[in-house]
């Protein structure tokens, strides 16, 4: 099956991450915001697991190693072609968010465990290069992915960046980014651009610690466990707060529905999701995008 392309991204050219924490295994029962969206293990339907997308995740490399993603890394790609990073520890919290499937009732449940990842790696450190990640958008147009994820931002326009959005929103791509950490609601780039959603955070008491503004979709982004490795602590799960792990959340929810609804395009899906308002409810969507569907085939 062919999916539309989405292009996640979740990017943070300073990787948006206020403050993390280390937790032990099981940490199944922890995770507030699948229960906060409506698709904890009771409520989601299993046979929309987002199998068949291909999600292209911009970030720091991940650790196909880690057990709670076995199998779901399908390639790692590093733009400069040279080693490999020292440091998964952003891009494996992002992958768990989106497609972790944990082993014998342990570790964490991601989104859509059924999708799979391209990992892109651009960087290995606390900034990302522009050039890297314009390059890295590119790689990800280039093998046909269905969704690219970005975590990061930077605070003033780029027009190369710009320009490479707008080619991967002509191939059918959705670009999905973190608004960024700014208390004051600033968004980033390139999540302020037109071919962007963005993606916001509220806390587990429903503040907005980062400010509000009227384009991005709000989404829990405060003590979020997920899946965590490092040179120092691999293999552990974490507590992340910030718009980086937000964004994911999105990620996931539009590869529920590129399964569900082959037949939906990107501007559906925007046109669904700019200034969106309502409450997030996963059931919700997927029923709404159902019934987009029908009104199409008519």
């Amino acid at each position: 099956m062919r999916f539309k392309r989405i292009v996640l991204i979740l990017f943070i050219l300073v990787f948006i991450v206020t403050s993390c924490q280390r937790y032990p295994e099981n940490n199944h029962r922890l995770q507030w915001w699948l229960t906060d969206i409506g698709w904890d293990e009771g409520n989601r339907i299993r046979s929309i697991n987002g199998e068949g997308v291909v999600i292209a995740v911009i970030d720091t490399g991940i650790d196909a190693t880690h057990p709670d993603l076995e199998g779901r890394i399908i390639e790692e790609y590093r733009v400069d072609g040279i080693g490999y990073a020292v440091n998964y520890e952003h891009g494996t919290a992002v992958a768990g968010i989106i497609c972790a499937k944990p082993s014998n009732k342990e570790g964490v449940l991601g989104v859509a465990t059924g999708a799979k990842i391209i990992s892109i790696d651009i960087s290995d450190e606390e900034t990302t290069d522009v050039k890297k990640l314009i390059e890295g958008i590119e790689y990800a147009v280039s093998k046909d992915v269905d969704i690219i994820n970005i975590s990061a931002g930077i605070a003033e326009d780029n027009p190369e960046l710009k320009a490479a959005i707008d080619r991967a929103y002509e191939e059918g791509i959705i670009i999905v980014a973190a608004s960024g950490n700014d208390i004051n609601g600033e968004i980033l780039y390139p999540a302020q651009y037109e071919h962007v959603l963005s993606v916001n955070s509220y806390a587990p008491d429903g503040q907005r610690p980062f400010g509000s503004d009227a384009k991005s979709v709000y989404l829990p982004g405060g003590d979020i466990v997920t899946t965590h490795s490092s040179i120092y602590v691999p293999r552990k799960y974490i507590s992340y707060t910030g718009t980086s792990v937000s964004s994911p959340i999105l990620t996931g929810v539009i590869a529920l529905v590129l399964q569900q609804t082959p037949n939906i395009t990107n501007e559906d899906i925007y046109g669904y999701f700019t200034d969106y308002s309502r409450e997030f409810k996963v059931n919700t969507i997927l029923s709404d995008f159902r019934e987009i569907n029908n009104t199409k085939l008519r």
